[in-house]
Formats: structure tokens, C-alpha cells, sequence
């Protein structure tokens, strides 16, 4: 197994060695004992291929390795023997678990599992178990020194080479460390090196003692007849390079996050240096050359109204002004339980005795419907009520009262009562008192009939009795003037309104009304009727105060009146109605997906307005939709509805749609009211039900209708403050030379293109040439930071890993450590540089929105990335070559015995 002949070894003129023969042909410990500086440990390095100058024949295994190339000796260390010298090498940042496995192959997670179940019970023999995952630089020599004894044992090989495996040990420790070597010498090849005699006397199987470099006796205490063990395959030791460099990675924590850092820094500075060129280049042509032509005119107002008085509409100016066929109705914006603290009660007498039906009161007169628009069965049905006679809608419990006082049958309905209102006269009497004001009133009305309710609600025959009664019988005096403080307390705020059967479709016609502003009725201002169409079968209509929506007047006045119009957070545009919204306007044909989408943002108390990741079938235009669309106008066949549209085959798409899509009904939900609490934002939706009209073909995702649409859903429908979406202006394809010189006399006027365009070619050069200096510092700084951070951490891995060489990786497999190190290293922040422009892409996008004024709409531009790519990789090349070849001219070996 082992022959060694006629050995001489002569170092700086002094012979250290002489030995005529000296062999082993059968497993067992072999201690060679003798005083230091004997050649002991010079007589290790020749067998472990570590020295090779010396004369004679040296054997192991029937091969010959002094005339062998690195990589065969290598390989043959690899293969046949484990050794332990007296200067453990580790590599000191990684854990003592980490470089005990190196010996072993643990590339897969399989193969890792096995090898740490085979380090646990080595390091448990050992009394080591507890130090595995603390750092080697951080553990004392006797714990450095069985770590070393346990990667030593950890590879399973014929032959095992120990240089005073005890001399740094304790005695209890050193015979832990002995009978475990005694337990692998039965079926190896042990070669042990020291100086203590009893150790060799109690556990040696033969004892060579030495002096002065010769065998000067050789003691066999006992014989073992069985064989040695194999030796182990060659071992791929390159497919632990992966392993080595994450633990290094994670070892260095700080450097790396520093240094990786001051990298990335000058990659992603590189990238967005010119991400910022060309998404501003991009941005700037898109927004004034794509949109704007020489004939664009922006028309803008001149006066900013300041709105401090709201005043309603009398009833002569609007049969004057608007309409005089249409019914006028009126209320007021008073609290009317709050006027009549003392009484306020709606009550009937029957045999003398008083009844209060405990549902009503005088506010419910102010907000009376109109039998006219009753849509529910009456008992008895009739067609019209005087203005001294009034129906109920009668909740059940006032209903049983009735019918219990004038001991009517129990039914279902109130078919008997009805009969019983027909055939007698039954009146019901509204007192008020007011105790402060020595004010009393009663109102008696005849109850003509009634109908079940879940609210209690007054039926009236005309809208104007209401005004008649407040103002006529009970004398209150009444203000069209909402916001001044009247001289008497009790003076009523009074609205005025149409009353139409469906408010919607006369709204077109409203828009033609520049000096008055219409809106819906809604429960800011009815609190008691609950249905919607009541409600948007009232038009409030208020004045409108000194150049409020002045845009109306240019409108008004063209005979082609299709314009963008742009609104305090609103844009109001043709065929992308919702873009520039600062709040979600979510679409879909599913009516879950949008109460879902809703419930979510409401919920989400952070944000006054969340992003949302939204599943296939819904959109929100606020968001995903948010820019300039070309001015490209789409003239619909018969007029639209509000509650209609007409789409792109583009949007059906995204919705789920076929472009078949005729009549299909659409659910949208927009954010219409935000408010600041202690718990964070509380959020309101309205919503509404549309149906498609028809699909045009376009990929684009648009929306088509008119200009004003989204002004008169939001205002209308969706019920936000009239006021509040004010038309601050317009953009014109192009006007005439007539049409110039009347916007004039009112509005600002101005070309954007021809404004904006010499403005913007200086910018562009400007931008190119400072963005241009900035992209080359960039690139200098990342590449200086670079270079010096990889020359740093291949002069250390040079050193460093050097140890490897000892327990058997050759110079292929150190080399591919130190690479996929610097790989992983460079890897991480490349890959970090490219995340952080992709997140930067959004935020420059969202900078260059505010600054432009533009909508968002992202756009992916692959320049930067490759950018930063190329020089990445390019770069790394460059250090990888390098490294290898400065490498190629270190002497491992060198290393190896500086370190024994």
C-alpha cells in the first residue's frame, strides 16, 4: 500500500530526512514517534504530495506521484488520502459546519442533508456540536483543531494522515480524539505523527520511533488482517462552488451591502441617466407634437369666480328664462323638526279621541311627492287631491293603528281602509308649536288615500302647494338666497325645481343654460324619500354665480359643439372620458367584481385613493387609462343617454366582451367623496347601470360620447357638488377666423403647438446634452466602484482559498469558487439595478405626469436595461478573465506550505 525507499531528503544543506525502507500494506494506526524537529511532519508533506524535493521512491497505492502534474496529484489526494497538520486551515468566515462539509460533495439539497448528518455526528464525538454554526475565527484553537480532525474523518478514504492531532488538546479531549481514530484505523490506513509516548503506547497498532530523520525502531504491538477500504471515485469538487460562495456571500453582510451598494449605485445612476432622456423625450413629443397641431386652440377663462353666494331660481325667471311648460315645484333646505321643538305631530280624531300617527311630521310635508308620479297601488286609486286633501304611504305600524282605532279588518293590504276613505270623510290634522316664538299652526287635510310603505311619506295633488302652504297659510317667509343669514329666524331657504318625468334626458338641454347651473336632487338635499327616481325626477336649478362655467357660453355659441373640457380633477374628453380622474372609476360587466373592487378600496383606510390589483373583467380608467387620447371624434348615429355608450372593440376585450357586445349592460362604481377621520380615510361610491349602444373597431380602450358626459354623470348621477366641477376649459381642434375674434372678447386664448414647440426642440437638445455628461459620469463611477470592489475580493479569495488545496480541490475548482463568488456577487446587484429602473420607470413616470400635466400611461422601454446589461456583463467578463489569469500564475502549493 505503502513503500517508501531509500528516502532522502536534503533542505537548505542539512539533511532532514534518511530513511532505507518504510511500508504499510495493511490497515491499522501507525504512530511515528519522535522529539520535534525530527522530520516527522517534513516526512508527512512527501507522502501528502506537498514536497517533492527529496530522492528515492515513494509509493502509495502502487503509484508514484513526485514527477506528476498538479491536477494528477490532486486528483490522486482526492481520492486516497485525508490529512491533518498541526495549522488547521479554514476559511475563517464561514462556519465551522460549512468547512467541515467542504470535504464531501453537497451541491444539491439531498446531498447537503446527508453530509450535515454526517458532521453532526462527527461534531458530537467530538463535543463540537454546539460550535457548528459559529464562524471559525470566532472558536478557540482545541475547538479549530477538532473541526479539522472532524473534516479529516469526514472523508471517507484509505489512507488518513494525522500531525500531532493532539497537541493542542487537553487530555480528556485528546482521548476523545484518539478513540475515534483507533475506531477508523480497522478498516484504514492511519499515519499519526507525535510526541507522546503513553498516546502511542496505549492506541498505536505499530510504533515507528525516529530521530534525527532516521527509523531508529519499529514496535508492532498488533496485526489487522483486514483489508483497506476502497478509495473513493474522483471527486467533482467544482460543483461545491456554488456552495462556498453563498456562504461567503452571508458571511460578509456589511462589506458586501456596502460595497454591492456603491455598484449598484452607479448601474442604476448609468440606466436611469438615460431612462430619463428618453421617457422625457418621449413624454414631451407624445404630449405637444403627437396632440397638438397648429390649429389647436386652448381656450381658457379669464376670471376665477369665487363662489360665496348660492341662490336659487325664482319661478318666474325660469317659465321665462328655461321653460314654461314644464311643472315647478318647490322646498326648503330648512331642518323643520329642529324649527318645532315643542309639537310636531301629524293626528286624527275619532269618537273624541286623538290618535298620533307616530311616523310623521311637518318635514315630510316639504318633501311630499306627487300623486301624478305614484307608481304604487292606491286605496282608493284616485287621479288628483285638492290642496286641502293629502294620501299617506303608511309604515305597518301606523297602518295597524288606523285600522285598530276604526276597527277595520286585518289584511294584507289596505284595501278595506281604502273603501273606507271612499265612502266617509276621515281628516288628519299637522300641529306645530314653537313655544320660543309663540308660534301655533294646525293644517287639516282630508286623507283621500293611502298606500304601504317601508318610510312614511305625504302625497300632495301639485308641486305648488307646498310653497302655498308654507308661505301662504302658515306665513313663514321664504329666501331664494341659500347662504345669507336672513334678518328673522325662521325665514325658509327655498329651492326651486322642475319636476319632469325623467330628469336625464332633459340634462343634454340644460347644458345650453350657461348663466344657470341644474343638478339632480339627491339625499343632501331630501333626507325622507329614499327612492331614486323621485329623486332624479326633480331639477334643482340654482344661479350661477359670475363666470362659473363660462366655458357653456363658447359651447352654446358653436353650431359643432364637440370639445374637451377641462374641470377642477375632472378631464372631460370625446372618446377617453375618465381620463386625468385622481379617483378610481372602476368598470365591468360583473356586477361582484365592481362591489368587490369598492368594498376593498373603502376598506383600505391608508391611501385617500389605493391602487388596486384588479383580476381580468375589470377596469379602472384612473389608473390604467390615465392620458392624452388623439383628438379623433366619433360621431354617434342618434343621440346618447346618459345611462348609454358606445366603446372600443379594445375595451370588450379587456371586459370579457365579444365585439357583439349590442345592449350588454355595464356596471361602473367612481369614487365620489373622501373624508379624513381619526381611523384614516373614509371613502363614498356611487354607481350606475349602462348599456352598450355599439363597438367600434379600435384596439385603443376607449370610451365614446359626448364632451360633457362625464360632467353630467358625475354631477347628475353620481351626485358630487355642482359647484365643484366647475368647466375651467376647452381645447378646439381648430376654429375660425369669426369664432377667434368672439372667444376672444371672453376667454384666453392660445396655440399650444405654437407656443410650446420652439420651447420644446431647446429642451430636448438641452436635455441631450446634460443627460449625455451625466450617462459618461455614471459609467466611470460604476466602473471605478467596480473594479475596485472585485480586485479587493480577488486578492482575498486568492489567499483565502489557498486551503482548499490541502484537503483536494485543484486549481479548476478553486478558481471556479472565487468566480461564481464574484458571479453571485455582481449577479445580485445586477439584478437589483434592474428591478430598482423598473420601479424608477413608474416613479419617473409619475414625475414627468405632474410635470408635463400629462396622464399616465406607461410605456416599457427596453434601452436603459440593455444599457445596463451590456455594461454589467461586459465588465464582469473583463474581471473573470483577469482574475484567471493572474491566478494562473499563483502556486497554490506555495500557499499551502506557508500555511503548514
Amino acid at each position: 500500500m505503502i513503500s517508501i525507499k531509500n528516502l532522502e531528503c536534503v533542505l537548505g544543506g542539512e539533511r532532514i530526512l534518511n530513511i532505507a525502507s518504510f511500508e504499510i500494506n495493511a490497515p491499522g494506526l501507525y504512530v511515528i514517534l519522535g522529539p520535534s524537529g525530527c522530520g516527522k511532519t517534513t516526512l508527512l508533506n512527501i507522502i501528502t504530495g506537498l514536497n517533492s524535493e527529496y530522492t528515492g521512491s515513494v509509493e502509495l497505492f502502487n503509484r508514484t506521484y513526485r514527477h506528476a502534474s498538479k491536477k494528477e496529484t490532486t486528483t490522486f489526494r482526492s481520492r486516497y488520502l485525508s490529512a491533518f497538520f498541526q495549522h488547521s486551515v479554514f476559511i475563517e468566515e464561514l462556519t465551522m459546519r460549512q468547512n467541515i462539509s467542504l470535504v464531501a460533495l453537497n451541491h444539491t439539497k439531498s446531498l447537503e442533508n446527508l453530509v450535515n448528518s454526517k458532521v453532526e455526528k462527527l461534531a458530537k464525538r467530538l463535543n463540537i456540536e454546539k460550535v457548528l454554526n459559529q464562524k471559525v475565527k470566532t472558536l478557540s484553537g482545541g475547538e479549530k483543531t477538532r473541526g479539522a480532525i472532524a473534516r479529516t474523518l469526514l472523508k471517507e478514504v484509505p489512507l488518513y494522515i494525522f500531525d500531532e492531532p493532539t497537541a493542542a488538546l487537553d487530555r480528556e479531549n485528546a482521548v476523545i480524539v484518539m478513540d475515534l481514530i483507533r475506531e477508523y484505523s480497522k478498516t484504514n490506513i492511519i499515519i499519526l505523527v507525535t510526541h507522546d509516548e503513553s498516546l502511542a503506547n496505549e492506541y498505536a497498532d505499530t510504533i515507528f520511533t525516529m530521530e534525527y530523520g532516521e527509523f531508529k525502531s519499529v514496535n508492532t504491538i498488533r496485526n489487522n488482517e483486514l483489508r483497506v477500504a476502497k478509495a473513493l471515485p474522483e471527486i467533482p469538487y467544482a460543483k461545491n462552488s456554488d456552495y462556498i460562495a453563498r456562504g461567503l456571500l452571508k458571511a460578509k453582510k456589511a462589506r458586501h451591502f456596502f460595497t454591492g451598494g456603491a455598484v449598484n449605485l452607479g448601474l442604476v445612476g448609468l440606466g436611469l441617466s438615460f431612462m430619463l432622456v428618453n421617457a422625457i423625450n418621449y413624454k414631451l413629443v407624445n404630449t405637444f407634437k403627437g396632440e397638438f397641431t397648429n390649429e389647436t386652440v386652448y381656450v381658457q377663462k379669464k376670471f376665477a369666480p369665487e363662489i360665496n353666494v348660492l341662490k336659487s331660481v325664482s319661478h318666474e325667471e325660469i317659465a321665462l328664462n328655461i321653460s314654461a311648460e314644464k311643472e315647478l315645484g318647490s322646498f326648503y333646505l330648512n331642518n323643520f323638526n329642529d324649527f318645532f321643538p315643542h309639537q310636531n305631530e301629524l293626528s286624527f280624531n275619532h269618537l273624541g279621541i286623538r290618535h298620533v300617527l307616530p311616523s310623521f311630521h311637518i318635514g315630510l310635508l316639504n318633501e311630499s311627492l306627487y300623486i301624478n308620479e305614484i307608481h304604487e297601488q292606491l286605496y282608493p286609486y284616485v287621479t288628483n287631491l285638492a290642496i286641502d286633501e293629502i294620501g299617506l304611504v303608511l309604515p305597518f305600524d301606523d297602518f295597524k293603528l288606523i285600522q285598530n282605532v276604526l276597527r277595520i279588518p286585518m289584511r294584507q293590504t289596505p284595501s278595506e281602509l281604502g273603501v273606507y276613505l271612499e265612502n266617509n270623510n276621515f281628516y288628519v290634522t299637522l300641529e306645530v308649536t314653537n313655544n320660543n316664538w309663540d308660534y301655533f299652526d294646525e293644517q287639516i287635510f282630508r286623507l283621500r288615500t293611502v298606500t304601504l310603505g317601508r318610510e312614511a311619506q305625504i302625497i300632495m295633488g301639485e308641486p305648488s302647494f307646498i310653497p302655498f302652504i308654507f308661505e301662504e297659510k302658515m306665513m313663514f317667509p321664504s329666501s331664494l338666497n341659500l347662504t345669507k343669514i336672513e334678518e328673522y329666524p325662521w325665514t325658509l331657504k327655498k329651492i326651486n325645481y322642475m319636476l319632469l318625468n325623467n330628469a336625464f334626458d332633459y340634462l343634454w338641454q340644460s347644458l345650453n343654460y350657461s348663466n344657470y347651473v341644474f343638478c339632480t336632487a339627491n339625499n343632501d338635499y331630501f333626507q325622507y324619500i329614499y327612492n331614486k327616481t323621485y329623486l332624479q325626477n326633480r331639477l334643482l336649478i340654482f344661479e350661477s354665480p359670475p363666470h362659473f362655467n363660462s366655458m357653456f357660453k363658447s359651447y352654446s355659441s358653436e353650431s359643432e359643439a364637440e370639445f374637451y373640457t377641462f374641470s377642477n380633477g375632472l378631464t372631460f374628453i370625446p372618446e377617453m372620458m375618465m381620463l386625468g380622474f385622481a379617483h378610481n372609476f372602476f368598470i365591468t360587466q360583473d356586477i361582484t367584481l365592481l362591489e368587490a373592487a369598492m368594498w376593498a378600496d373603502i376598506n383600505d383606510h391608508s391611501a385617500p385613493s389605493s391602487y388596486l390589483e384588479l383580476p381580468e373583467g375589470i377596469l379602472n380608467f384612473a389608473i390604467q387609462y390615465n392620458g392624452f387620447s388623439s383628438f379623433n371624434y366619433r360621431n354617434a348615429n342618434t343621440p346618447l343617454r346618459i345611462d348609454e355608450l358606445i366603446i372600443s372593440s379594445g375595451l370588450a376585450n379587456k371586459l370579457g366582451l365579444s365585439k357583439d357586445a349590442h345592449n350588454t349592460e355595464l356596471h361602473i362604481g367612481a369614487l365620489v367623496a373622501i373624508a379624513e377621520a381619526s381611523e384614516g380615510y373614509l371613502k363614498e361610491y356611487e354607481t350606475i347601470k349602462v348599456s352598450i349602444k355599439r363597438v367600434i373597431d379600435n384596439d385603443e380602450v376607449v370610451i365614446y360620447h359626448h364632451p360633457l358626459w362625464a360632467y353630467l354623470l358625475y354631477k347628475d348621477v353620481f351626485n358630487v357638488f355642482p359647484f365643484a366641477l366647475e368647466i375651467t376649459g376647452a381645447i378646439y381642434q381648430s376654429v375660425t377666423n369669426e369664432d377667434l375674434k368672439n372667444l376672444q372678447k371672453h376667454f384666453s386664448v392660445s396655440y399650444p403647438y405654437k407656443d410650446f414647440s420652439v420651447l420644446v426642440a431647446d429642451t430636448l437638445n438641452e436635455l441631450e446634452r446634460y443627460t449625455f455628461l451625466a450617462s459618461v459620469g455614471a459609467f466611470l463611477l460604476a466602473a471605478l466602484i467596480t473594479f475596485m470592489t472585485i480586485y479587493l475580493l480577488v486578492a482575498e479569495t486568492s489567499d483565502q482559498f489557498s486551503g482548499l488545496f490541502l484537503v483536494g480541490y485543484n486549481e479548476e475548482a478553486i478558481h471556479g469558487v472565487i468566480s461564481r463568488y464574484i458571479l453571485r456577487f455582481l449577479g445580485v446587484i445586477i439584478l437589483l439595478a434592474i428591478v430598482q429602473l423598473f420601479i424608477l420607470s413608474f416613479v419617473v413616470e409619475v414625475v414627468l405626469m405632474k410635470y408635463l400635466e400629462t396622464s399616465f400611461r406607461y410605456v416599457f422601454n427596453p434601452k436603459p436595461y440593455l444599457l445596463v446589461l451590456a455594461f454589467a456583463t461586459g465588465l464582469l467578463i473583463f474581471l473573470l478573465t483577469y482574475f484567471k489569469f493572474q491566478h494562473e500564475k499563483l502556486d497554490f502549493l506555495a500557499f499551502s506550505k506557508r500555511d503548514l
